[in-house]
This record gives structure tokens, C-alpha cells and sequence, in this order.
């Protein structure tokens, strides 16, 4: 997370981040007030924000810009300059506790310098200063919650409500994870080639079955790749004969997988290098639930001086966007290359690339692996997926089927399904 150096910055990123989304606008409504500002253009800014939100209007840019003319304390540059200091909304919260201890700061000091000029008795003085510094400190405190009352809901909720868990599409990794909560965030690992990408879709396909809507962000395949990537999975049909537009291609097979595929609620984001900002624009516009990001080394990390915090303030930011957006996310991973040389070594978290923050921030790691020799035939290999982290539940192991032609990961054991049959007998979906 950017570090704020003087109060006039975080006023600029906290006014800068509110115009960014609704959620940041209504997220410093709620822990900010006009008088916690002490530059005037911030709080002219924070202002016209709030009066066009009392309004129930958008606070972008252009709307406050409209809001501010007849005031013409600030200008649409200047508005801009607000949104560099904030980066990403997600910060919002810290950019907003900064400019309340600033406030309180002020406050207390003006207190100090009004008790020192009173005559009245110096321990009178230093109790009144005491008192002024709790009742700051009380009301700048974080939300604290009765165990009595909370515990209470949260029976009433596991009564009444089912759990808000996705249920893995590869049935043996769900046995060991459990499902996944909204608010989780899952990364996957391996190394390149190595199924990755195949799980994840595999992950986003079965969700979109469950009625979940997914963002899929790839960062590496344009959609167009993507999907065919997709048909040859759903279809049965070998990824190379559809993208060397083989004349032997099963069309019927190809039709039905593409008019289920048409049904289901997902969404591909193909920005070469999507930021923090654009996964969650684009996830917010679509009204996402699960957010699949394939992969970190191809998104665009928050600017900071060492590679290694960037990495963090990326994996910080989206596991804040999870939780604060009630989102599942799904989050692909490159091991490194180390892994390659140790044949008979399987990876461990230890070697997630570039930061241990990757394992800090996610609630569950899944690392594909399987021995180097097995990779040189074509066919299908049995991988290890290993459940390295799983903050809810047990870890463990367990067997996949890669299968390469079809670029589709599946139970091992599990039988190829003929899509095209199954359309043909029966009207559900074919995934």
C-alpha cells in the first residue's frame, strides 16, 4: 500500500479514490465528515461529492467537475492530479484513517494551545487534556463487535441461509478444499505449460455452471484463443484440429458445445496487462462473483521501488477487493523455474514467485506438478495437485488427469464425455 506522506496527500488520495467507484464514494461518506479536511480544495472536492450522492448521482470526475464550477475552487486538472494520489479505491479505508488522525491531531493541539493560555490549574489543565485525547481516541477507534449479539446472527444465519460456497469443478480437488467462500482467494501455481491455465478454466466453466457469474481476466490468450481453448475442453475435441481448422472436425460436436458455452454467465477480459483498477472496473460493470486472473506476472503491479512490494500491494489490494466486494477470486501463479531442476522435488509455497505475500494473502494454494520426465509424451499425465494452504480446512494431495489434447483437467480416472450425445438426449446443460 502507497505510503502517505503529509495530510495534503492523503486529503487528495482519499477525494481521488471517491471519484474512482460508488463504493469508495459511500465507504468515505461514512468515515469522513467535511470538517476532518483542513486544505480547502480536498474538502470542496469531498463536498460536492457528498451532495451528489445525497442525490443519488454519480461522483466521477465529470460530475464533480459540473458541481464545482460555480465555485471555482477547483479545476478538472486538479481533479485528475486527486485520482494520482490515490492509485486504487481499495485504499480508500487507509487513505480515509489518515486523514482522520490528522484531523485529530489538529484538534488536539488546538486544545493544548487554548488550555496553556487559560489560568486555570495546571493538573486541571493536563486532565482536561487527557479527557480531550480519550474521547479523539474513542471516536477514531476501530468497529468493535458484541460476541453475544454477533454470535447470535451467526446462528441465525447458519440456520436459515445456505453457505455462499462454490463447489469446485474437479470434484477430487473439492474433496480436500471444501468448496470456496465468497471473500476467498484462490491461487493456483505451477510453472509454464504445466496446467494452469487449464485448471482455472476448467474452475471458471464449472462455476458459471453453479449460475455464478465469472470475470475470466487473461492476461496471455486474446478471447478468441481463449475460447477455443474452451471448445476443445467442452466439445472433445483435440485443441489442434480446431485451431489448424482441421477439415475432419466434428461440427456437431463443436455446435453444441458452443451453444452451451453461449448460456452460461462468463465474461472475458483479454487487456493484455489488467491493474488492480481494471480487474475491479471491469468486475463491478459486469457484476461479477468469481474473478479468475490468469495470471499475476502478467498484471500490471502498483508502482513502488522494489519488484517484491509491488507484488505485495497487488496481492493485498485483491484480496481486500474479495473480501470488501464479497468476490471470489481465482488467481494463477508462476513457480519458479528451480522446481524444473529438482525432478523428484514437488514445488511448496516456498517457491511462488517473486513474494511470500502470494501465500500470506491467499486462503487456499493448489501447486500442479508432476515429474519432468513424464512431460516429453504427448498423452495424457497425471498430476499432483497439491493443496499447500488452505486456511479453512485440512491440506493435502491429490490426483488430476491432464488431458493435453483436449487442454482439460479432469478426475483421474474420469471418462471422456461425448458432448454431442449428451446434447442430443437431453436438455441441460452439456458442461
Amino acid at each position: 500500500m502507497p505510503r502517505i506522506e503529509t495530510a495534503e496527500a492523503a486529503e487528495k488520495a482519499t477525494v481521488g479514490a471517491m471519484m474512482i467507484s460508488d463504493w469508495a464514494a459511500d465507504q468515505g461518506l461514512l468515515l469522513l465528515r467535511p470538517e476532518h479536511f483542513y486544505h480547502i480544495k480536498p474538502q470542496s472536492t469531498f463536498i460536492a461529492i457528498k451532495r451528489l450522492r445525497s442525490r443519488t448521482h454519480k461522483a466521477d470526475f465529470t460530475t464533480v467537475h459540473e458541481e464545482t464550477k460555480l465555485t471555482k475552487v477547483v479545476d478538472f486538472s486538479e481533479l485528475m492530479e486527486f485520482a494520482n494520489f490515490a492509485v486504487i479505491d481499495l485504499h480508500l479505508p487507509y487513505y480515509a484513517s489518515c486523514v482522520r488522525k490528522s484531523y485529530l491531531d489538529r484538534d488536539i493541539k488546538a486544545k493544548a494551545i487554548s488550555l496553556a493560555s487559560d489560568n486555570s490549574d495546571s493538573i486541571e489543565k493536563s486532565d482536561e487534556l487527557r479527557k480531550v485525547c480519550v474521547e479523539r481516541e474513542a471516536e477514531d477507534s476501530p468497529r468493535v463487535f458484541s460476541l453475544t449479539e454477533n454470535l447470535q446472527e451467526t446462528l441465525k444465519d447458519l440456520e436459515s441461509k445456505p453457505p455462499d460456497k462454490m463447489t469446485l469443478g474437479v470434484k477430487a480437488l473439492n474433496d480436500v478444499i471444501g468448496g470456496v467462500e465468497s471473500g476467498d482467494l484462490l491461487t493456483v501455481g505451477a510453472r509454464t505449460g504445466r496446467g494452469k491455465t487449464a485448471l482455472m478454466v476448467k474452475l471458471a466453466l464449472e462455476a458459471a455452471r453453479q449460475k455464478w457469474k465469472v470475470c475470466y481476466f487473461s492476461g496471455e490468450m486474446s478471447a478468441s484463443q481463449l475460447l477455443r481453448r474452451m471448445l476443445s475442453g467442452v466439445a472433445n475435441v483435440p485443441a489442434s484440429a480446431i485451431r489448424n481448422r482441421d477439415t475432419r472436425l466434428d461440427w456437431g460436436r463443436i455446435t453444441a458445445a458452443s451453444e452451451s458455452l453461449n448460456e452460461l454467465p462468463l465474461t472475458i477480459c483479454d487487456i493484455p496487462s489488467p491493474s488492480l483498477g481494471t480487474i475491479e472496473t471491469v468486475a463491478f460493470q459486469n457484476k461479477a462473483q468469481i474473478i479468475v486472473v490468469d495470471y499475476l506476472q502478467r498484471c500490471e503491479l502498483p508502482h513502488a521501488k522494489e519488484h517484491r512490494i509491488r507484488i505485495q500491494e497487488f496481492m493485498v489490494g485483491l484480496k481486500n477487493l474479495c473480501r470488501l466486494r464479497g468476490l471470489i477470486g481465482i488467481l494463477g501463479c508462476q513457480v519458479n523455474r528451480q522446481t524444473d531442476r529438482s525432478a523428484d522435488t514437488p514445488p511448496t509455497l516456498a517457491d511462488l514467485r517473486e513474494s511470500s505475500s502470494i501465500e500470506e494473502e491467499s486462503d487456499q494454494v493448489v501447486l500442479l506438478w508432476a515429474p519432468s520426465e513424464s512431460w516429453n509424451n504427448y498423452g495424457d499425465l497425471t498430476l499432483d495437485a497439491i493443496v499447500a494452504k488452505n486456511r479453512h480446512g485440512p491440506t493435502g494431495m491429490t490426483k488430476l488427469l491432464f488431458r493435453r489434447q483436449y487442454v482439460d483437467i479432469v478426475d483421474e480416472g474420469q471418462p471422456s464425455m461425448d458432448y454431442a450425445q449428451k446434447a442430443a438426449g437431453e436438455k441441460e446443460d452439456l458442461l
